[in-house]
């Protein structure tokens, strides 16, 4: 009986190896399977700017609860959601839209986070849109930004239209975009396009409401 103790010890530890050793393969094949299973890496389009990078819109029937007709919403349906669209067939199932623009937002207050209609973690849309682009820095392929039109947008209130308030919104813009433009370009890859998108007229659709908006 002594001289079977062993054999049967060993048969006892190899059995235990074995078990360990399958489990230890379960657990390493199911990443590797999920792995094999998942999609290309994200690649990210990044959205900043103010109303316009949000898709503002007034809204029309039918209506989300507890919103008016013509109150101002943000919507999928702006320029940021048309040129997502038009690229999602360049990298089909990885491209991701991340849109950090703020309503009312100016040069100065995405630059410094004063006075901006909305609140950042890191303090502003600008150090919010850098520490986003550190971390992804690779993957971020297209920076769109539109900001300067609220700098001025306030200058003609009741229809007067404030010269020194203009002169000082596009000082301010004139001094702030080289050094928003900037920050992202240097913390953006080589290979990231950044493009500024132009501004229409607000005050150009006055025109259509009658002689007091012609005026």
């Amino acid at each position: 009986m002594s001289g079977r103790r062993p054999g049967r010890a060993r048969i006892f530890l190899l059995l235990r190896s074995a078990a360990a050793m399958a489990g230890l393969l379960a657990g390493v094949a199911m990443p590797v399977a999920a792995a094999a299973k998942a999609g290309p890496p994200a690649k990210y389009y990044l959205s900043l700017g103010d109303s316009l990078a949000q898709g503002v819109q007034p809204a029309t029937p039918p209506l989300p609860p507890g919103v008016s007709l013509g109150q101002s919403i943000e919507t999928d349906q702006g320029y940021v959601d048309d040129l997502f669209a038009h690229y999602s067939a360049q990298f089909p199932g990885n491209l991701q839209l991340v849109k950090l623009g703020c309503p009312g937002e100016t040069t100065t207050s995405m630059l410094t986070g004063a006075g901006s209609p909305c609140t950042y973690p890191a303090g502003s849309q600008l150090a919010a849109a850098l520490a986003f682009i550190r971390a992804h820095r690779s993957a971020v392929v297209l920076i769109t930004i539109d900001i300067g039109a609220n700098n001025v947008d306030g200058c003609a209130a009741g229809g007067v239209i404030n010269q020194t308030c203009i002169a000082n919104g596009f000082a301010e813009a004139q001094s702030d975009l080289p050094k928003i433009l900037g920050a992202l370009r240097a913390a953006a890859g080589e290979d990231t396009v950044i493009a500024g998108m132009n501004l229409y007229d607000p005050f150009l659709a006055d025109f259509l409401t009658g002689s007091a908006g012609q005026t």
